[in-house]
Order: C-alpha cells, then sequence, then structure tokens
C-alpha cells in the first residue's frame, strides 16, 4: 500500500470514530499525515468535527463543550486541552471578546 492510500485509509477511520454518517468535508490528506507524523489524531478528530457542525464560526461555551464531549467520547477537559493544541497550530482561532471560534 503506497502512503497516499495509507493516509486515505486512515482519514476514513479517523471520520467513521465519529459516528458520523452523510456528512462531506474536504479534508486535505496532508491533515492526516501530519498527524500520523506528530501524534495529533484527537485534536485533529476534533477539528473534523467543528468544520461538520459549524459553518467557520462557533460559539463554544461550557454547554457545547459538554455535548461536543459526548458526541466525541472525550471529556469536557479533553475538550478544552484539545482546542488548546488546535489554537498553538493556527488550525482554529478564537475571539475572546465574542468568545467565537
Amino acid at each position: 500500500m503506497n502512503t497516499k492510500n495509507f493516509l486515505y485509509l486512515c482519514a476514513i477511520i479517523l471520520i467513521e470514530r465519529m459516528t458520523i454518517i452523510n456528512i462531506k468535508i474536504n479534508l486535505p490528506l496532508s491533515l492526516c499525515e501530519f498527524a500520523i507524523r506528530n501524534d495529533f489524531f484527537s485534536p485533529l478528530r476534533l477539528y473534523i468535527y467543528l468544520k461538520t457542525i459549524s459553518a467557520g464560526q462557533i460559539r463554544i461555551d461550557t454547554a457545547t463543550k459538554k455535548d461536543i464531549a459526548k458526541t466525541l467520547g472525550i471529556g469536557v477537559k479533553t475538550v478544552g486541552s484539545q482546542l488548546q493544541k488546535l489554537q498553538e497550530r493556527n488550525w482554529v482561532g478564537n475571539n475572546e471578546a465574542s468568545g467565537y471560534y
């Protein structure tokens, strides 16, 4: 199996684990490659989920974090730490005044 096929397979497995059906998003294989090389699967999974539930901006308060945590099967604190990792990589931004990501 070549690298491109392997990365595609990893992307499919990552998305299937989220149990989201019939949602199409554009996901560069380079993101999956980055996740493999840098052990970044959990933040990538959150990133993909956020792309499926928003049109580019989303207000993430405590209730939203609880919903995300329940959907992804992770803890609320984990959602916060993964959001922080996504911000550190500049994959998501945060307007602290408005609370939108």
